[in-house]
């Protein structure tokens, strides 16, 4: 009778896809589980850890012959259905673990191949008989190849899997476990399958989910955002922990803090966007340096611009080693921001714990007075146990100039630029802090700056400081013409001059620079500004008044009466006149409303921006 069973009813058919839908979830949850541990724990190629790797795929290949030799109807009439599927279920299942040695596939494409020869036994080695079995082991191998790509995702799991399925019940024998193999019950197989198939690739795919954003949480609560560092927080439990075992097992524990040199004048001179990106070099510097070296050492970041070091079971001679070769890897490295080149140096503080540490922030203070040394010995030095490794505080510092450019705009309608204006900027070590320099530099120490600036102004016109004597030198003639022969130049190069200039001097100038339509300005002051001569105006673009000359004004009628009759020529003969020293919206107000100029610049209508040093 039970040979001429061609199908299963309906509820026998919906109970059995029950039952196989409930045993692979409840197999792929536990096994995916156990398999996961072991790849993470056992990672080792040793003896002990094959053989315990091994054993999950084993227990699974057992299980799939101990299905296959239930299928043998001894038991429910259509039990055969059910159980040759979940051992094809367990067997393929297995061969697209992820991270499977050589030796581990081996394995499970045997267990493939025994369940397959022990329900396709009748087949023997005939044609369909070798082909349902080669295609079975190539199967097996492209699922060790593919299985990265299938496991999580679910129309290639489901597909994949059918797939062998399909092989698999079109090729059984006809009467096989006492049933005979009608299209309509290989049918009725491939649905059993393909619904457990398609549960679990859901499962997989949402478990995948879930892991990565468990992931991405524990990342964020563990790793800056910025700098890929880890945070203050995994500082201060590593450190703990640390310090604990370092007094409790009397082991080597030194730690390194560091601290980014001038980092406030890198946000203040080339913006916060620029400072981060010096941030994230630094730290992936000292990471990449770290990574070097041999034993177990980690970066965090535990403040703005500061880093810290825990060498666990790491003398601090050794520490040393490793912290001077970060600190040189730093100095030597240009870290790139928009369109500035950058470079800084580090500071730093080590000390290793001491039997005398009753505490944690005992360590911590040490490392911190270290680091505080290197800065008070002149920054970029690495301090050890009180002892400055160089001492720069006797070096004199080298004066250092950088050129930066600042806007000089409209004060009314749209705030239009009218020019961009070079200028000349000084850093002072004991301040840390840059100052704008009065007064020219030689245009031959300016020329590769200008150049940049020409061509980045595009058609906006370009304001350059000279002294006279420069600005009559043919040189200059030469370099300025060198500049504005490029593409990208400015619709004008003008040259702002100290007053007093008298007047044939400058009606030479004009003549010299003619064929250049370079023009000129003029920088008053309260002692020259009744030196300007009508005569004087058609020779210039225009004048450049401080504010503090206006404000004087005020107080001072016959200043007064001297600006309002040359602000009243300037506006005769088309000359700009522009305000310099608005630092602030009173200062702009003030300009604005009792002053009708052109113009003006200044902190408060732009920043200046210090590209490089000189």
């Amino acid at each position: 009778m039970r040979n001429a069973i061609t199908s299963i009813g309906l509820p026998m058919l919906f109970a059995q896809g029950l039952t196989m839908l409930f045993f692979a979830l409840g197999f792929v949850v536990y096994y995916s589980r156990f398999w996961r541990w072991l790849t993470t724990t056992r990672a080792e190629k040793t003896g002990i850890n094959r053989a315990v790797r091994l054993l999950p795929a084993l227990a699974a290949i057992a299980t799939a012959i101990l299905f296959d030799r239930m299928a043998s109807g001894r038991l429910l009439h259509v039990g055969g259905l059910l159980q040759h599927g979940m051992g094809l279920f367990v067997v393929s299942f297995i061969i697209l673990d992820a991270d499977i040695w050589p030796s581990e596939l081996v394995v499970r494409a045997a267990g493939l191949m025994a369940v397959w020869g022990l329900s396709h036994g009748e087949l023997g080695w005939s044609v369909v008989g070798t082909a349902a079995r080669l295609f079975a082991l190539l199967w097996a191998l492209a699922s060790w190849y593919l299985g990265p790509r299938i496991r999580y995702h679910i129309v290639p799991h489901f597909v994949w899997l059918m797939l062998i399925a399909v092989v698999y019940w079109g090729t059984i024998p006809s009467v096989s476990a006492g049933f005979r193999m009608s299209p309509l019950l290989i049918i009725q197989a491939l649905v059993l399958y393909a619904c457990a198939v398609l549960a679990t690739a859901l499962y997989l795919y949402l478990m995948r989910q879930e892991e990565r954003e468990s992931a991405m949480y524990a990342r964020r609560a563990t790793y800056d955002a910025l700098t890929n560092a880890k945070t203050y927080a995994v500082f201060r439990a590593d450190i703990s922990r640390t310090f604990n075992n370092a007094h409790a097992n009397g082991q080597p524990l030194t730690i390194a803090s560091i601290d980014v040199d001038h980092f406030k004048q890198v946000n203040d001179h080339y913006g916060h966007l620029a400072g981060n990106e010096v941030l994230i070099g630094v730290a992936t510097t000292l990471q990449k340096e770290l990574d070097r070296h041999p034993g177990e050492h980690s970066l965090y970041r535990t403040g703005g611009e500061e880093f810290s070091i825990i060498f666990n079971e790491i003398p601090a001679r050794t520490a040393t080693a490793i912290v001077r070769a970060c600190w040189a890897a730093v100095k030597n490295s240009t870290y790139h921001a928009s369109k500035y080149a950058i470079r800084v140096t580090i500071s730093a503080g080590i000390t290793a714990v001491r039997v005398t540490d009753n505490h944690l922030d005992e360590l911590l203070k040490r490392a911190d007075d270290n680091l505080y040394q290197s800065k008070q010995h002149g920054r970029d030095t690495i301090t050890v146990e009180g002892d400055t490794l160089h001492d720069t505080t006797h070096v004199q510092p080298q004066q250092l100039y950088a050129y930066c450019t600042a806007q000089v705009r409209q004060l009314s309608g749209n705030h239009a630029d009218m020019t961009t204006e070079v200028l000349t900027a000084r850093y002072e070590a004991t301040t840390d802090q840059w100052h704008l320099v009065p007064g020219p530099r030689s245009f031959t120490h300016q020329y590769n700056f200008v150049q940049q600036v020409a061509q980045e102004a595009g058609k906006i016109a370009l304001t350059v400081h000279l002294t006279l004597a420069d600005c009559q030198s043919t040189r200059t003639r030469a370099h300025m013409a060198a500049v504005l022969a490029r593409n990208q130049r400015p619709t004008r190069l003008r040259v702002l001059l100290a007053a007093p200039v008298p007047l044939m001097t400058l009606a030479a100038l004009r003549a010299d620079y003619q064929h250049l339509d370079v023009g000129f300005v003029l920088g008053l002051n309260a002692d020259s500004v009744a030196q300007v001569t009508e005569p004087l105006l058609p020779l210039l673009d225009g004048i450049r008044l401080p504010l503090s000359l206006l404000r004087a004004a005020e107080e001072d009628p016959d200043t007064a009466q001297h600006l309002h009759t040359l602000v009243a020529q300037c506006r005769q003969h088309d000359v700009v006149i522009v305000v310099s020293g608005i630092d602030n919206s009173v200062d702009a107000d003030y300009v604005r409303q009792k002053w009708p100029v052109d113009g003006g610049c200044g902190y408060f209508v732009s920043h200046p921006d210090l590209p490089r040093i000189d």
